[in-house]
């Protein structure tokens, strides 16, 4: 293929570029004499400055779609303003962008001007109690963008309060952005919902470097940034006020609580408390940057608030915003939005088989609910369990670790006093532990209690061990555990479908316990199967408990034994 000459391509940009300064001159009724508006070329030499236009000008025009132009030559409509008249207000409305600080006019309608009328009317608004308005600058509209890579701020759109030259500056990720028509986040609009207002071209306060008889704007339909002649009368002006250098940003605001990291239980009502040295201010309460849930005033830098969230999320991050009318100062706070308790039951068939997943989620934001280990030193059925804790109010109950004839093989403890007489037989195993006073729960490898006979959980109430491990980290660590645990000579079966016992630690810091088999045939599923069932449900860490004959699942409506409704030395919990 014959060599691309890019010196050509230059001098071809360059009689583009001067093509599209006679026309911009004959719409603006300036000079035609392009040398005079050009910059000289460096160095002698008849090309222009490289930008970081990939296509070279040969896939687009620089310079986009300009707004409509005015019938009348005379610089603007009858109705439009003089630049010295004080201009009428057309709409009061603002709105107050947390990122810059900025105050916005939003409302509909928006003056509609040329450019000097548009200055006008901003320099000569009244509004929310102030007479500061302007007419933002090129990088402050942009600052409004969102949705398309290549004109918000930082994009590649060269085009900024600093670069203004229409020949060094409007590369092609301005004028022609990578971004459909009306293809914007709100409604096919380039900007945020909590703007109101007219989408479409919107005039900036700096002029063209290049030609003195053009401005820059912004188009929110189009995601544009583009110059076009003062005199279109057509552009919108959406005033501003105020500068993120007004704000001292030395100013802090401590939360006292919720604490980082906490979980919560849904539809319950959430403390939110703290101070600040920013007061008087407004303070607002914002989840995951675009929900804007509350905010009350302080006047001395205490504030309180409380909110409950309907919605679950393992990881709801809340920004607390004091914003004074010279300070401002924010903190942010992770919280995890547990769901309610609950009992579901799925029917699975594979082929000529089927059978059923039993699951329990625990909340332990709950306070009203709470996970216990149950043991005893004979072997006792799920319904004696129940019956013997009938006072505590049982609401689930599974199965626990492995047993022999007479012995646990798996360690054991809970909080009403029972503790398995042994360690963990063959070796470190997986157990689930939870500390009822800090209600968490976590996954942890152990022999349970120490060469000496001492426990190696003192810091948990209540711990139940049995393996392998089979979710880490929200992976599937079945086969590798199963090897490390020593289960090679096990009967649990690392690839047969049998039924099976789990608990996991879900990304929210809930408990889920999970039960599938069937109540007449030995039938279930393969220890990776039941590692994909729990990822796929939400669990970051999972153990394996005692299957087969021993998996069984209880509740106060029903008992699903697992075919014999075999005796175990240890169970787990859910009760009031």
């Amino acid at each position: 293929m014959k060599p691309v000459d890019e010196s050509g391509i230059k001098v071809a940009r360059l009689f583009v570029v001067a093509f599209f300064a006679l026309l911009l001159m004959a719409a603006c009724g300036g000079s035609s004499d392009v040398d005079d508006k050009l910059p000289a070329p460096a160095n002698g030499e008849d090309t222009l400055p490289e930008d970081d236009d990939s296509s070279n000008g040969d896939d687009e025009i620089p310079g986009g779609d300009d707004p409509p132009e005015s019938d009348d030559p005379s610089n603007g409509k009858d109705d439009q303003p003089d630049p010295g008249d004080e201009p009428a207000t057309t709409c009061e409305g603002m709105w107050t962008d947390p990122e810059t600080t900025l105050e916005w006019q939003s409302c509909d309608p928006l003056f509609q001007g040329d450019w000097e009328s548009s200055l006008a009317y901003c320099q000569a608004l009244e509004m929310g109690g102030y007479d500061d308005w302007r007419l933002p600058t090129l990088s402050e509209l942009r600052g409004l963008l969102r949705g398309c890579p290549d004109t918000v701020t930082g994009g590649a759109c060269e085009a900024h309060d600093d670069c203004l030259d229409e020949v060094d500056c409007l590369n092609h990720p301005c004028s022609v952005p990578s971004c459909d028509h009306a293809g914007g986040p709100d409604e096919g609009c380039y900007w945020i919902s909590s703007l109101d207002g007219a989408c479409s071209y919107h005039w900036s306060a700096m002029e063209s470097a290049t030609y003195d008889d053009s401005a820059w704007y912004v188009d929110f339909l189009t995601a544009v940034v583009n110059p076009t002649c003062k005199h279109s009368d057509e552009l919108y002006a959406r005033c501003v006020r105020g500068s993120a250098s007004d704000k001292d940003e030395e100013h802090s605001l401590t939360l006292a609580g919720p604490a980082d990291g906490s979980a919560h239980l849904v539809a319950t009502n959430i403390s939110f408390s703290g101070t600040t040295s920013c007061f008087p201010s407004t303070i607002d309460f914002v989840a995951d940057s675009q929900f804007a849930f509350g905010s009350v005033e302080t006047t001395d830098g205490e504030f309180s608030f409380e909110y409950a969230f309907n919605t679950p999320g393992p990881s709801r991050v809340i920004t607390v915003q004091a914003e004074g009318e010279d300070c401002l100062a924010e903190a942010d706070v992770t919280i995890a939005v547990q769901p309610a308790f609950s009992i579901s039951h799925e029917t699975v068939t594979r082929g000529e088989n089927s059978f059923t997943i039993h699951s329990a989620n625990f909340p332990t934001a709950d306070a009203e609910k709470h996970f216990t280990v149950v043991g005893d030193t004979d072997l006792r059925t799920l319904d004696w369990f129940a019956t013997e804790y009938t006072a505590h109010e049982p609401l689930v109950i599974i199965n626990g670790g492995y047993f022999g004839p007479d012995t646990t093989y798996s360690y054991s403890k809970g909080s009403f006093g029972w503790e398995s007489s042994g360690d963990n037989v063959n070796g470190p195993r997986a157990c689930i532990a939870y500390d009822s006073t800090l209600r968490q729960a976590r996954i942890e490898i152990s022999m349970g209690r120490d060469t000496q006979g001492n426990s190696l959980f003192d810091s948990d109430t209540d711990v139940a061990c049995g393996g392998p491990q089979i979710v880490s980290d929200g992976q599937d660590v079945s086969a590798e555990q199963f090897v490390e645990e020593n289960f090679q000579q096990s009967g649990i079966g690392l690839n047969e479908q049998w039924p099976r016992t789990a608990a996991c630690v879900m990304h929210d810091g809930s408990i889920m316990l999970v039960v599938a088999q069937h109540d007449e045939v030995r039938f279930g599923m393969t220890l990776s199967e039941l590692a994909s069932h729990l990822i796929a449900a939400g669990c970051v860490d999972a153990i394996n408990l005692d299957g087969g004959g021993s998996s069984a699942f209880w509740t106060d409506e029903e008992l699903a034994p697992g075919g014999e409704n075999r005796g175990v030395f240890n169970a787990l919990m859910i009760h009031k």
